[in-house]
């Protein structure tokens, strides 16, 4: 099983796991990875080749040559933002000027069109627009199968959009101008009638002219008396707001008031600031005028007005406290202000009124004739002025028309590209590695959840009962052989001598029990090619080489291993002596280590599960244990037949070999199982092909150069035992 099921709950999952991972599935990674890198190679060739070319606008805000006026229609061309010029860079409309702007220049410059684009809508989705941070300027990027193309329409849009931008300038600048032709036609109009009016008036009375001093009377009277029709309203909506803020202090729960300080008085301020002002005037016009011009008198009469309300506002203001429980109250100190301007605007209105019927009794004089020719002139003199007005307005759009250039220009031209922007093979392998490494980690994640094979020690100890006696890692297939051969290494020999003293310390209850005879010990596995039986070949070897007496029986009937392994050709064994047809000792043979005796399979024409399920089977175990110290006894795998659970039950000890992902846990659990319903005395495991990063001890510890790896080749031929006694002297 893999080493994410492996992990135990309260152990960690640390970076030793995941190398031994990825290690293991080095293959599925690289097999992924290159599959990846080839379909982006692939995908790379097959690519249409595409240049990029980009060109440069910049936005310019112009302003209108006249600033508008109240008494024009002409206005400051329309501000735009950026976000507003990269959709009109982007829409439909531009890609169609953009066609029309090359049919143009390719008719002008008499070239063939086949620059021109075809498909409106695929050459809108080939132009890309940007706006850089901070900066007013567009980006417009083309892509076009050619380098000279990809410019030569990258500099078109620009340059239609430039055009189109002029155009929408002069368009509105047209309409400007047409509408303050006509604003100015209706002037000239209305002021020739006021002139023919005043010209028609003069006529009829026999007016040559009209004295100075009486025009400037007629002119002063005139804005005295607008002024006081204005100074009237406003005090008639302050009285309206004052009487309108009583009334809700009226409303409000009345608190006695207590006197306070004297409150300060604008109104006494404010006259106080008028008649200084009024006094320079007088100054000034003394300079100039004798103390009987009209002016001056008039200013005499607003001075002596001015005064009075002076002298009535600070009697008024030091009669008046403030109570002391209404200073900071918001709509008292709204009321009070109030008041404060009602009698500003009282004020106001009685000087302004005053000058007004100064200004009136001078005009007493005055012929009824007179004062209508004046209102005429004024009405004329208006028309001129507003006629003026509109035509200086006009002359500035006409002037801004001729010069419209739009709010954008070209800031830079494109560039011929000198590489294709698609395909780019370098960022196109780097995606697929990308790709591959992501793919190949998935693809590593999904085998590793799906696998259920038994990887580590760790998680054989979970599995099986018994005492893990000795573990070998996995060997290249020189090794191999090499095992095969009987030349073990060094590494290989510590492994199974380690295997051998532990095997000692788990079976030395079963030797107490049993003085005078040896111990069984069965071999199996749960599937085949887990290395069972050169464990057990090694191991005998082993156990032969420590002084031991040892029988290796070879109880694989069907396939078995022994005779490879011992690179033996006999053909007596194990069959032969259960069906009767040979002797014990005919069938027992020496074999390449001393102290080690071989009994073969034999020749089996029945049925294996028949044969060693025979009553006899028991009684050859028992002479075997008498002529030897330990008995190994090399069986089938026991998922796959049960050649190995029918002798489990003659035997004092059973190992079980592991393969480390040769087999799955549910095998091991299962077989694990039913070996242990034959209630051996010991359990012991043995587990080949652990990783090696569990065993590089041994590779620190021996090296294969000290010369002293292996056992020898021994004989390469197996001798008969001819004696009829027993086939290993005993210890």
């Amino acid at each position: 099983m893999n080493e994410l099921n492996t992990i135990d709950n309260n152990a960690g999952f640390n970076a030793v796991d995941v190398f031994r991972i990825l290690l293991r599935r080095l293959w599925v990674i690289a097999l992924v990875i290159s599959a990846c890198l080839a379909c982006a190679f692939y995908v790379s060739k097959r690519t249409i080749k595409t240049w990029r070319a980009t060109a440069e606008v910049i936005c310019i805000q112009r302003s209108a040559t006249a600033a508008p006026t109240t008494e024009t229609a002409y206005a400051a061309p329309m501000v735009e933002s950026i976000e507003t010029q990269l959709a009109m860079v982007q829409s439909l409309a531009m890609a169609q000027r953009t066609v029309n702007y090359l049919k143009n220049e390719a008719l002008s410059h008499h070239v063939s069109m086949e620059d021109v684009p075809e498909d409106l809508e695929k050459f809108q989705r080939l132009i890309t627009v940007n706006n850089p941070k901070d900066t007013n300027l567009v980006d417009v990027t083309v892509e076009a199968n050619s380098p000279e193309r990809a410019r030569k329409w990258a500099n078109a849009v620009c340059q239609a959009f430039v055009q189109w931008k002029k155009e929408v300038a002069r368009q509105n600048l047209d309409n400007t101008v047409d509408s303050l032709e006509s604003r100015a036609g209706l002037a000239r109009a209305r002021m020739t009638a006021a002139e023919e009016k005043e010209a028609s008036y003069r006529v009829s009375h026999g007016m040559a002219d009209v004295p100075v001093q009486q025009r400037e009377a007629l002119t002063r009277y005139f804005a005295l008396k607008t002024e006081a029709d204005s100074t009237s309203q406003s005090l008639a909506v302050l009285q309206a707001r004052a009487a309108a803020l009583q009334q809700r202090l009226s409303s409000r729960k009345k608190v006695p008031e207590v006197p306070g300080e004297p409150r300060p008085d604008p109104i006494v301020d404010r006259l106080k600031s008028q008649m200084n002002d009024l006094q320079i005037s007088r100054s000034e016009l003394l300079t100039k005028y004798t103390s009987k011009y009209p002016a001056i008198q008039q200013l005499d009469a607003k001075i002596a007005i001015v005064g009075k309300l002076l002298e009535e506002a600070v009697t008024e203001n030091n009669k008046t406290r403030f109570p002391a429980h209404r200073a900071n109250d918001p709509l008292e100190e709204e009321y009070q202000k109030s008041l404060v301007d009602i009698r500003s605007a009282e004020a106001q209105n009685a000087a302004v009124v005053a000058n007004r019927n100064a200004a009136s009794a001078q005009l007493a004089n005055v012929p009824e004739f007179g004062i209508q020719y004046a209102r005429l002139a004024r009405e004329a003199e208006l028309e001129r002025t507003l006629y003026a007005n509109v035509q200086t307005a006009l002359s500035a759009a006409i002037i801004d028309r001729d010069q419209a250039g739009g709010n954008v220009e070209v800031a830079q031209h494109a560039i011929l590209p000198q590489l294709p922007f698609r395909p780019n093979l370098g960022l196109d392998l780097a995606f697929g590695g990308i790709a591959g490494v992501l793919l190949a980690l998935s693809a590593v994640f999904a085998l590793e959840q799906s696998d259920k094979r038994v990887r580590t020690v760790d998680r054989v100890r979970k599995l099986v009962s018994g005492h893990v006696i000795g573990t070998l890692p996995e060997f290249s297939s020189r090794e191999i052989r090499a095992l095969n051969r009987g030349e073990a290494s060094m590494q290989a020999t510590a492994g199974y001598g380690l295997a051998r003293a532990n095997l000692s310390l788990a079976t030395r209850d079963i030797v107490h029990e049993g003085l005078g005879r040896g111990y069984m010990m069965l071999v199996t596995s749960a599937v085949p090619g887990e290395g069972k039986s050169l464990t057990c070949a090694q191991l005998g070897r082993s156990l032969a080489r420590s002084g031991k007496s040892v029988i290796l029986v070879d109880a694989d009937l069907r396939r078995p291993t022994q005779n490879t392994l011992f690179a033996s050709d006999e053909k007596i064994g194990l069959a032969d002596v259960l069906l009767g047809r040979a002797t014990l000792d005919e069938a027992l043979v020496k074999s390449d280590t001393e102290r080690l005796a071989l009994l073969h399979s034999g020749s089996c024409d029945k049925d294996p599960a028949d044969v060693v399920s025979l009553p006899y089977m028991q009684t050859l175990i028992n002479d075997l244990c008498r002529r030897a110290d330990v008995v190994l006894v090399d069986t089938p795998a026991c998922s796959v037949v049960a050649d190995a659970l029918l002798i489990a039950q003659c035997a004092d000890c059973i190992m079980y070999v592991v393969g480390a992902g040769k087999v799955n846990e549910e095998a091991v659990r299962e077989s694990v199982a039913a070996l242990s319903a034959a209630r051996p005395k010991a359990m012991t495991v043995f587990v080949n092909r652990v990783p090696r990063v569990s065993t590089r001890a041994y590779r620190g510890y021996y090296s294969d150069s000290d010369g002293i790896g292996g056992n020898g080749t021994g004989a390469r031929r197996n001798a008969k035992v001819l004696s009829a006694g027993p086939a290993v002297e005993r210890n």
